[in-house]
């Protein structure tokens, strides 16, 4: 990881981004050198293992991401309880309307 290697994230994160947008990650040595950075970072990795390893709150793993979305269904599923519970206070609401001008209208 060119981070490990003493990179700076910003760096990092310029010279990985070039060479993914040129469409060969084979190229990071090159392009780091070309960044001032003399590195020898080994390109064969497996890019499941990296985006696994990320366990941190937020981060990128399998476990991670699926606290992640069930934590969002959690949310959502509350959220939609108190939007159908204002939905039933205003439906209420508007049939003591109607019924009130039938009343006033009669």
């Amino acid at each position: 990881r060119l981070t490990k290697a003493g990179i700076p994230f910003r760096d990092a994160h310029r010279i990985v981004g070039r060479a993914v947008a040129e469409g060969d990650l084979s190229r990071v040595n090159e392009i780091a050198k070309e960044f001032g950075y003399n590195v020898e970072v080994d390109t064969n990795v497996n890019i499941k293992d990296v985006v696994d390893e990320r366990e941190t709150l937020g981060g990128t793993s399998k476990s991670e991401v699926l606290r992640i979305i069930d934590d969002r269904e959690r949310l959502l599923e509350e959220d939609l309880k108190i939007l159908s519970e204002k939905i039933e206070c205003v439906c209420s609401g508007l049939e003591k309307l109607y019924s009130e001008v039938k009343v006033v209208l009669s």
